[in-house]
């Protein structure tokens, strides 16, 4: 819904899907909302907003790709006060505290089968 890949293009439904996928663990639905806040795609701006979606997506993420998140959140810092950035990382520890998955990428990987019995 978020690019219309295959479905008319519909940003409220693409941010309620980003949600459900955010509070399964999925850090780059969270992404996209953090932009959508960012950006006001589809929702007015909100830079708090946007920090705590970063923050989550950083946190439910690995690799290069938790480090790029965390530098788009310090961009949005960057950008609020202090009382802001009180409420940005106050709403990322209580989203995260309610939504505490492993984050996808870190799943444990499927145990390959057993050998054959006389392998």
């Amino acid at each position: 819904y978020g690019a219309g890949d295959g479905v008319g293009k519909d940003t409220l439904e693409a941010m309620k899907w980003w949600r459900q996928a955010a509070e399964r663990g999925h850090g780059d639905a969270a992404y996209h909302l953090a932009v959508a806040y960012e950006t006001g795609t589809g929702v007015d701006v909100d830079t708090v907003e946007a920090f705590k979606w970063y923050a989550v997506a950083a946190a439910k993420t690995a690799g290069d790709t938790s480090e790029r998140y965390g530098r788009y959140r310090d961009g949005v810092a960057a950008r609020l006060n202090d009382e802001q950035t009180a409420e940005a990382r106050k709403r990322a520890a209580e989203w995260l505290a309610a939504f505490s998955t492993a984050p996808v990428e870190a799943a444990p990987a499927v145990p390959a089968a057993p050998a054959a019995p006389g392998q």
